[in-house]
């Protein structure tokens, strides 16, 4: 064949490439005359119709002039001003979106920035465990170079995920059957359950981790850490099948050494990151134990929750006050890491020290006295819009907009606001009645 694969939307299927296959065929038929031609295959083996790209709700066409560019899309996706984020990566976004949330290749898709953001948020979770499960590997490593470890029911039931997660993966990308039929052409891809069982692979590695950091921190605690190996392949399996399906390095090598971020793991940048959170502590320390010029203070403490919360996480780094490490909370083992560059408001602030010298709480929360929102909703709308990815039934949070875990501080000061937030709900619906 000449040529392998012929593609174009759903709508040109017929008539449109039904006569070209015509032309075409009858056209190979005449060259070298007749019946010795016939013998010839078919001009091409392939066909592939695309469902068609939609936005706002009517298709996206340059007649309707509603369509936006690729070079639009990609700036439009960045967080940085110049989009240099090693993390940072429009262009994956939008394959993430094509490969797992857009349906079948064959359907219509509609196109907007909700959906992307979508996108983005969970490559941020796939960036997050290559990230932490790399980081943990090391600290491992460092930690018991020398201890044996042995596999129990942990190690078994993560490895055996990985295992299945690379069959039914294969199983996904290669088609799975429609129609009932076991002819191969009948076979579809079917990027969202792919999707799926990476996503779930990442659930269990990242609860394996936890629960050994849990058991570490245990009083009396005198196990072994646990294998490395079972964390390994569930990182080697993510970052194979993703650059399969075509996503770059900015993705598939996040957390190697050799990939730095933002501000950079490389030796001289992370002693620059230890030096920058070593500036910022002294400085609020001082503030914090000052008593003279409340003023001052107040506008030097939110200086500093500006520096934690607004600027650092923009160009790829989240701190933890020291008060968060003394206390042995989830984030005891380090002051700061490398995350996915994000964007932040500064009135999209959730807690800050300033608050405990002056600010309310009624101020902070920006809800209407008048119609206070549903509990469930609390943390999605408003100002928490696009802070968290996952939520339990009730609605509170469970994991950043990057996918990390929340902190027990954290954890803590969202359950005493929801709290508050319910007693203002009944309060109102009381005086209602």
């Amino acid at each position: 064949h000449e040529l392998q694969v012929h593609a174009g939307g759903i709508d040109l299927k017929f008539p449109h490439h039904t006569n070209e296959i015509a032309q075409a065929e009858a056209h190979r038929l005449n060259i070298g005359g007749g019946a010795a031609s016939m013998s010839k295959k078919e001009w091409i083996p392939h066909w592939v119709h695309l469902g068609h790209l939609h936005i706002s709700g009517r298709k996206m066409s340059k007649s309707l002039k509603n369509f936006i560019t690729v070079r639009d899309m990609l700036k439009s996706g960045q967080t940085s001003c110049d989009g240099s984020g090693a993390f940072e990566s429009p262009g994956d976004d939008f394959r993430l979106w094509c490969f797992g949330l857009s349906g079948s290749y064959r359907a219509p898709a509609t196109y907007s920035e909700e959906r992307l953001q979508e996108a983005k948020n969970i490559r941020q979770k796939l960036i997050r465990f290559l990230v932490d499960g790399e980081q943990w590997v090391r600290t491992s490593n460092s930690c018991n170079a020398t201890d044996s470890k042995r596999w129990g029911d942990a190690e078994q039931k993560l490895f055996q995920s990985v295992q299945q997660c690379r069959l039914s993966m294969w199983s996904h990308l290669m088609g799975n059957d429609i129609d009932g039929s076991t002819d191969i052409r009948h076979r579809e891809m079917n990027g969202g359950l792919a999707l799926n069982e990476l996503l779930s692979l990442v659930e269990m590695g990242t609860s394996y981790m936890q629960k050994e950091q849990q058991e570490k921190s245990a009083p009396n605690d005198k196990s072994n850490s646990y294998a490395i190996e079972p964390i390994q392949s569930a990182i080697f399996e993510i970052r194979q099948k993703l650059a399969l399906v075509g996503f770059t390095e900015k993705t598939t090598c996040a957390g190697l050494v050799s990939t730095p971020f933002a501000v950079g793991l490389d030796g001289k940048n992370e002693a620059l990151g230890d030096e920058i959170v070593r500036f910022r502590s002294l400085v609020r320390s001082i503030a914090l134990n000052s008593s003279s010029n409340e003023s001052l203070k107040m506008e030097i403490l939110k200086e500093c929750d500006t520096l934690r919360d607004v600027t650092l996480p923009a160009i790829g780094l989240e701190i933890f006050d020291s008060k968060t490490v003394n206390n042995q909370d989830d984030d005891a083992s380090f002051t700061w890491r490398p995350i996915v560059p994000r964007k932040v408001q500064e009135s999209d602030i959730v807690t800050s020290d300033s608050k405990k010298v002056g600010d309310s709480d009624e101020h902070n929360t920006k809800l209407d006295p008048e119609s206070p929102v549903a509990l469930d909703l609390l943390f999605r709308v408003g100002k928490f819009d696009g802070v968290f990815l996952d939520y339990d039934d009730t609605g509170m949070p469970t994991s950043m907009a990057d996918g990390s875990p929340l902190s027990k501080s954290m954890l803590k000061k969202l359950k005493k606001r929801l709290l508050k937030h319910e007693k203002r709900i009944l309060k109102k619906t009381g005086a209602a009645e």
